[in-house]
């Protein structure tokens, strides 16, 4: 598939968008968009005091962001929202707005996101499936979406757009720059602003997040999944990360979840161990964020033996099951009710 291949198929989205308009009956309710820009007032985030506690954390080796429409959906985006989509931009917010154009209003009431406001966008309807990323996406046929409605017939789904902050490529260890105070406060304000009860979101007791999304803009993914699982829980929501089959992401993250969960700690507890690991020699590789930072918890009775072995319970084939070869889904009891 030629480079400009993906911008002929743009074109694909925006041209079936208007023709399933054009057949629409006419006495049809149509329902409304909203297109919210939250913007966080507070003069300093100070979750690092929140005594919320860290609430349930799944983590989903299957499944999409967009099939969760009980949930309040996050993306990860650009702080100009779409601003590519008419060029080359191909990023997980480019594709949310082919599959649902009536996003791309955004353009024109809503682009840019500084430090401390998201967008929110709810009622867009899914017209299009998607295939493919990058230069193979493609339009893959019309979707009808089924997705709950309002009595107006607007659609409940809701997204929040966020711009985690691209580390610096001369920042060196992108690590360390990430858990600097100036970036850690923007992310948690980022976070805040997205995750706080609004009206139009307050339904949803819910984040579901795309990792994958998350990891384009590059930077440490330990440390978005801590600020996402901090921001969430202090806002009274439970967190849904969809992976990709990243077993190894799981594995970590589950261990580390089951420790913080065994020992009640809080949203400030966290932060304020995030904060210490920022001063320490981490261990580089994966798990290195994780494994400092539960070294820096006042747990009493934590070894560093446990620590040493969050993260290596299972091989990456063991998680198939034999007769299917399908995913499971938690060996871990991670989507059960005590998350």
């Amino acid at each position: 598939m030629s480079r400009q291949a993906h911008q002929v198929a743009k074109l694909k989205f925006f041209v079936h968008y208007f023709d399933r308009l054009s057949s629409l009956p006419l006495d049809q309710p149509l329902g409304c968009i909203e297109v919210v820009q939250n913007v966080n007032t507070s003069q300093n985030c100070l979750l690092d005091r929140s005594q919320m506690p860290l609430l349930p954390a799944r983590v989903h080796l299957e499944g999409h962001v967009h099939e969760q429409f009980d949930k309040l959906q996050t993306v990860a985006a650009t702080p100009e929202l779409f601003g590519a989509l008419l060029s080359r931009g191909l990023g997980e917010s480019e594709i949310r707005c082919l599959a649902a154009p009536e996003m791309a209003i955004c353009l024109l009431v809503a682009k840019h996101m500084d430090d401390k406001s998201i967008i929110i966008v709810r009622g867009a309807e899914q017209f299009s499936q998607v295939e493919g990323e990058d230069f193979s996406l493609r339009w893959a046929g019309d979707l009808q979406d089924h997705s709950p409605k309002e009595k107006d017939g607007s659609f409940v789904t809701t997204i929040a757009f966020v711009d985690p902050k691209r580390p610096d490529r001369h920042d060196g260890n992108d690590v360390f720059s990430q858990l600097s105070a100036g970036s850690l406060n923007r992310e948690l304000e980022k976070a805040t602003s997205a995750f706080e009860i609004l009206p139009d979101t307050s339904n949803f007791g819910s984040v579901a997040a795309d990792f994958k999304a998350f990891g384009r803009m590059k930077g440490n993914l330990e440390v978005r999944a801590l600020i996402l699982w901090a921001a969430t829980s202090n806002a009274g929501r439970e967190l849904d990360l969809f992976v990709h089959k990243d077993i190894r992401f799981k594995r970590f993250f589950e261990d580390l979840r089951s420790i913080l969960h065994e020992h009640n700690q809080t949203v400030g507890e966290l932060l304020q161990a995030v904060t210490a690991a920022s001063k320490l020699d981490l261990a580089p590789g994966f798990g290195g964020v994780f494994r400092g930072l539960l070294g820096c918890m006042d747990i009493e009775d934590l070894t560093e033996e446990q620590i040493d072995n969050i993260g290596n319970a299972l091989s990456f084939e063991s998680l198939r099951t034999p007769s299917t070869g399908q995913w499971i889904e938690s060996e871990t009891g991670s989507d059960s009710q005590d998350g």
